[in-house]
C-alpha cells in the first residue's frame, strides 16, 4: 500500500512528459551545413507549440512537381474486367502498400512517376484492367522559422505551401532581410527572395516547402536606391548576384516619361567619395553588378504630356479652358477658341491674372525699401522700389479696341502663358464722382462729358472742395491722373475731388510781412 501513491506519482509524470518530448524537432544531419545541435537549438528557441498554415490550395496539383512523402493518401482506381477504388497511405519510412503488389519506395519521386510504375505493374498483373491514381489527400509537415520575425517557430504546412506563405504568418521585422533568407532542407542549402516575388512574379525566389525545411530570416545590411522616373521609386535591399537590370526590375521599371538613355549611376569609391556615371538603361545599355550605397536616379523627359492651357471667364460666348502653345498662342487665338465678345462685355479692359514669379531667394535691398517712408528715401530708390512693385504684380489690363485699332502691331497682341486668366468684366456705363461734392455717387456716362461736366451734375463742388487736386482713377488699369489732363472719359472711371487745405490768414499775412522785410532789405544793400 506505501508504494501505490509513489508509483502512481511517476506514472502521471510520464503522462505529462512523454507528450511534450513526442513534439520535439528531429535532430538529424538533413539540414545541410547545419549540424543537429544548431537544428535542435534553433527549435529550442521558437518555441515547441507548431502553427498551422491555413493557405488554400492554389489550383490543381502538378502531377510532374508534386513529390509525395510520407503521409500521403493515394487514391488508386480500376475499371475495366475489375473496378475498385482503394485509398491507400504513404507510411512513415516513404513506402505504399498496394495490395496484391511489392511495397514501393515513393517518398521523393514526382506522382506522374509513381502513376507510371504503378501502372505497368498493374498491366502485368491484371488483364484488360486499367489503372489511375491521384492524391486524394495531401499531407502535412513541420517546417521552422527563426530570426528577424515576430513569430519564430514551428508551422504546419502541405507541399504546395511557399515560403512567402510562412513567412506572412511569421510576420518579418522592419530590419528584417526580405531577399538573402536562408532555406536549410535535406538536399541542401537555397535561398528565398520573398520581395522579387512580390514586386515582379519571380516563383524562383519563392520556392515550395519541404518536411523540415529551417528558413533563416538574417539582418538586411546592404542596400541600393532607384529614385526618378520609375515606378516605385524606394530603397531596396541588395541580394548576391543583383545587377543594374535587378534594381530596375524592382523599381516597376521606366515610367513612360522617363529618357532611359540618361540615367545617373552614383557608387561610392570608398567611405566618404562618390563618383557618377551616365548608363544607358536601354536596350544595348551597360548593366553592371551592383555594390552596396548605389544609387540610380533615372532622368524625366522634359515637359512630357504637358498640356498647357488659359482659363477664360465672364462675357464670353464659350468661357472655359483651352489648351495653348508656349510661343505661338496670343491672346486673340484664346479669345477666338472662346468664342468671342458677349453685348455687355467691356473690351477696353480686359483683366490678365498670371502666376506671379517665384522668388527663389530672399532679395534684402526689397525688403528694406519696404520698411522705408517716401521721405526717407532718394529718388533711385523710390524708382527701384516702384519697378519691383510692378514687376510683383501678377494682373494687368488690357485695351482690346486699341489692339484691335492697331492690328498691325503684334507686339500689342500677348503672348499667353501656362495658367494664365483672362477676365472680361461686364461694360459699367457710369462714372463715380466721390469726395468734396454735393452729391457723390453714380451718374451715367456719356461720351464727350469733361471731369467738371460730371461735378456739375453732381451738384458742384462743396465749400471744402480742393479743386486743384482733382484726379481720376482710370477704371481699366487703375492709374490715378490729375483731372485737368483728361480728355475722353471712359466707363467706370472715378472722379475725385480732396478736400482743400485750410488757410489761417494770420500766418499768411505774417509770411508776407517777412518776404516783403527781406525784399526791403535787400533793395537798400543794392542802392548802397
Amino acid at each position: 500500500m506505501k508504494l501505490r501513491w509513489p508509483l502512481a506519482l511517476l506514472l502521471l509524470c510520464s503522462c505529462i512528459v512523454a507528450p511534450a518530448l513526442a513534439q520535439t524537432p528531429p535532430l538529424d544531419p538533413r539540414y545541410g551545413a547545419l549540424s543537429p545541435d544548431d537544428i535542435g537549438s534553433a527549435a529550442m528557441a521558437s518555441g515547441r507549440t507548431s502553427r498551422t498554415v491555413a493557405i488554400a490550395q492554389p489550383g490543381a496539383i502538378d502531377p510532374d512537381t508534386y513529390r509525395l512523402g510520407p503521409g500521403d493518401a493515394i487514391a488508386l482506381r480500376l475499371w475495366g474486367r475489375m473496378a475498385r477504388t482503394t485509398t491507400v497511405d504513404v507510411d512513415a519510412e516513404g513506402l505504399l502498400q498496394i495490395p496484391d503488389l511489392e511495397p514501393l519506395q515513393v517518398s521523393g519521386q514526382t506522382l506522374s512517376q509513381v502513376r507510371r510504375t504503378v501502372k505497368a505493374r498493374l498491366a502485368g498483373l491484371y488483364r484488360d484492367v486499367r489503372a489511375d491514381l491521384s492524391i486524394a489527400r495531401m499531407r502535412t509537415f513541420k517546417v521552422y522559422v527563426t530570426g528577424e520575425v515576430k513569430q519564430p517557430g514551428a508551422y504546419e504546412v502541405t507541399p504546395v505551401t511557399r515560403a512567402s506563405e510562412v513567412l506572412a504568418q511569421a510576420q518579418l521585422l522592419d530590419r528584417g532581410s526580405r531577399r538573402n533568407i536562408g532555406v536549410a532542407r535535406r538536399s541542401g542549402s537555397l535561398r528565398a527572395d520573398v520581395q522579387l516575388f512580390e514586386v515582379a512574379g519571380d516563383l524562383r525566389g519563392n520556392p515550395l516547402l519541404e518536411d523540415g525545411d529551417l528558413l533563416s530570416v538574417p539582418v538586411a545590411s546592404q542596400f541600393a536606391t532607384a529614385s526618378g522616373a520609375f515606378a516605385r521609386p524606394m530603397r531596396f535591399e541588395l541580394a548576391p548576384d543583383d545587377s543594374l537590370s535587378t534594381l530596375v526590375r524592382l523599381a516597376g521599371g521606366a515610367l513612360p516619361s522617363a529618357d532611359p538613355a540618361r540615367a545617373l549611376l552614383v557608387r561610392f569609391r570608398d567611405v566618404s567619395h562618390a563618383d557618377s556615371v551616365l548608363v544607358n538603361l536601354g536596350p544595348g545599355g551597360s548593366n553592371p553588378a551592383l555594390r552596396d550605397g548605389d544609387a540610380l536616379f533615372l532622368y524625366y523627359v522634359p515637359d512630357f504630356h504637358r498640356l498647357h492651357s488659359v482659363a477664360v471667364v465672364g462675357e464670353v460666348e464659350r468661357p472655359g479652358s483651352f489648351p495653348i502653345l508656349i510661343g505661338r498662342d496670343r491672346l486673340s487665338d484664346v479669345l477666338r477658341a472662346a468664342g468671342g465678345f458677349r453685348p455687355r462685355a467691356d473690351v477696353a479692359s480686359l483683366l490678365i491674372v498670371r502666376a506671379p514669379r517665384v522668388a527663389t531667394e530672399s532679395d534684402g535691398e526689397f525688403e528694406r525699401l519696404m520698411r522705408l517712408s517716401r521721405e526717407q528715401m532718394t529718388e533711385s530708390e523710390y524708382s527701384r522700389l516702384q519697378t519691383e512693385l510692378a514687376q510683383r504684380k501678377n494682373s494687368f489690363r488690357v485695351d482690346w479696341r486699341r489692339l484691335q485699332a492697331e492690328g498691325s502691331r503684334r507686339d500689342l497682341d500677348l503672348l499667353m502663358a501656362d495658367g494664365d486668366l483672362v477676365r472680361v468684366e461686364p461694360l459699367v456705363t457710369s462714372i463715380r464722382v466721390d469726395g468734396q461734392v454735393r452729391n457723390p455717387g453714380m451718374i451715367e456716362y456719356v461720351a464727350g462729358r469733361s471731369p467738371e461736366d460730371y461735378v456739375r451734375i453732381a451738384g458742384g463742388y462743396t465749400s471744402r472742395a480742393g479743386r486743384g487736386g482733382t484726379r481720376v482713377t482710370r477704371g481699366g488699369t487703375g492709374q490715378v491722373v490729375p483731372a485737368r489732363s483728361v480728355h475722353d472719359l471712359q466707363p467706370g472711371d472715378i472722379i475725385w475731388v480732396p478736400e482743400g487745405r485750410d488757410r489761417d490768414y494770420w500766418n499768411i499775412f505774417r509770411e508776407v510781412l517777412a518776404v516783403a522785410g527781406q525784399i526791403a532789405v535787400v533793395v537798400v544793400a543794392v542802392r548802397r
